[in-house]
């Protein structure tokens, strides 16, 4: 017997995937009406299944009263022009309207943030956060789309005068840094082929948002771990983004002269960027924090870092699966320097250094065009032992169709059904045809059990042919992103902000 209301059928999914570890939930304020629904979208890659929100108090947090809405699979929010969605403007209890902001209008200029999500191209949870001003009066009511990308970050940082004197270094115009980065390099994977044509300018304003984000991760990820519990819960910073966004704009405006290759690629540079971020941090009360030798470290991995995405995008890019190679190549680092397990030091990791190496062979990033390749196995390979080019082949990765023996390219109408680890555990997930999900769960807790394919909260989107995000429902407002992934050997991980359970599919 099923014991369990719909909006807590969900949340059993998630408790029974083990996906739950760590989690915080805020309230999703959907929209009442006399509010602005302001459009845009999320751009590392695009990001699926991000928060989008309105810091109204500028605490880097998702407080309740906070408007918010999460993107939806190409990455949009409140309106999907591919489609033509109009999220806000569905019947009140569709499901779907959790895509739409709407925020009321008399908050005037507002500071839009993004976190968590799934970036499309790497195939990874996205780290990190990302923000932009937006003002209402310009943007409110589909007037402009508000796109959020590492180059927004970083600018609105800035002064006017910074801002001009970064643009003219980069040789790049305030509509290209402020707009869809990706959008005439049509990186979306489904939508495209991977010898599509790509344009410099388009090419120039990619290389610096991902020399930049990609930096900012390490740095930001390395930073946390010195500040222990003071990140990601209740009433705390939800990451150290912001900080070193900040720094980094003001070592920019220390130093006017200087264009990003120069400025990043510069140890002493990154080390005043690492210091400040820390100073910042203590001034808001947190307690602990990087010892000089390891911010000295620290600032010459980041060299390192930024110094691979100035090399990968300096020649032999031409076309979308060159760009997207590239993106993966750097993901593979950033995801190693990131991880807190392997302690900061004058030299680099085995793993890293090997990583390093093989972002400059041919037949390696060759095999990263593919979008089956599946990075977080290829980074736990290089944290396993040496890597070489061949490793990089997931050639043999099943789609989602193939691994559940149905054809087409669409998983609408099939059910997923799965084993648990431990093998009594079972569950089988439908996809319906309207976007809407059932559910079957038996697990050791009877409290978790979800009986006879209940219609269950949340919706589903599928991202591309190997990638689901599910957007489940957990409480009334309070929605969780759970993007679910075929491993090669036709397994499947489900991802939560970053916790991974693998379930196996029932032959």
């Amino acid at each position: 017997m099923n014991h369990l209301s719909k909006k807590r059928q969900p949340l059993a999914i998630l408790a029974a995937l083990g996906l739950l570890g760590g989690c915080t939930m805020t309230p999703q304020d959907t929209g009442t009406g006399g509010e602005a629904q302001v459009t845009g979208r999320a751009v590392d890659g695009y990001l699926a299944g991000a928060v989008v929100f309105v810091d109204t108090n500028g605490n880097n947090a998702l407080d309740a009263w906070e408007p918010s809405a999460i993107t939806d699979g190409d990455g949009y929010y409140t309106y999907n022009p591919i489609d033509r969605t109009d999220y806000c403007n569905l019947p009140a209890g569709d499901s779907k309207r959790v895509h739409c902001l709407a925020v009321p209008a008399a908050l005037g200029e507002v500071l839009i943030r993004v976190s968590g999500g799934y970036d499309r191209i790497t195939g990874e949870p996205f780290e990190g956060s990302l923000s932009v001003k937006a003002d209402l009066a310009q943007v409110g009511d589909g007037a402009a789309d508000v796109v959020v990308n590492p180059l927004t970050s970083l600018l609105d940082a800035m002064d006017a005068t910074g801002v001009e004197t970064w643009l003219t270094n980069e040789g790049l115009a305030a509509d290209e840094v402020r707009g869809d980065l990706l959008t005439d390099l049509a990186v979306a994977a489904d939508r495209s082929d991977e010898n599509d044509a790509v344009a410099a300018v388009d090419l120039a304003a990619v290389k610096q948002a991902w020399q930049i984000h990609k930096l900012v991760d390490v740095l930001a990820a390395r930073i946390q771990a010195a500040h222990p519990n003071q990140f990601g819960g209740a009433d705390q910073p939800a990451d150290a983004s912001h900080f070193v966004y900040e720094a980094l704009a003001q070592v920019y405006a220390e130093n006017p002269s200087e264009d990003s290759d120069t400025l990043l690629t510069n140890a002493t540079r990154l080390e005043r960027a690492i210091e400040l971020a820390e100073q910042a941090i203590q001034a808001a009360g947190l307690t602990g924090g990087l010892s000089a030798q390891e911010k000295q470290d620290l600032a010459a991995w980041g060299v390192r870092l930024a110094t691979l995405a100035r090399d990968l995008f300096a020649s032999g890019v031409s076309n979308k699966g060159d760009v997207e190679a590239r993106a993966r190549a750097l993901e593979v680092v950033t995801a190693l320097m990131r991880d807190s397990a392997v302690p900061l030091d004058s030299n680099l990791p085995n793993s890293v250094q090997n990583a390093l190496t093989l972002a400059g062979d041919a037949t390696y990033l060759s095999n990263l065009r593919s979008n089956k390749v599946d990075v977080r196995d290829l980074v736990g390979k290089f944290k396993a032992g040496p890597v070489s080019a061949a490793d990089a082949d997931y050639s043999a990765r099943p789609s989602l169709v193939a691994n559940l023996g149905i054809g087409g390219e669409s998983v609408a109408g099939a059910t997923l059904s799965m084993n648990g680890s431990g093998g009594s555990e079972t569950a089988a997930l439908t996809f319906n045809e309207d976007g809407t999900l059932n559910a079957n769960i038996q697990f050791d807790d009877p409290d978790l059990q979800i009986a006879n394919d209940q219609p269950i909260g949340g919706t589903w989107e599928q991202v591309d042919d190997y990638t689901l995000v599910l957007n489940l429902e957990v409480a009334e407002g309070v929605t969780m992103p759970v993007v679910v992934k075929t491993t090669v050997n036709g397994d499947y991980t489900f991802d939560l902000g970053g916790e991974q359970a693998t379930w196996v599919q029932q032959p």
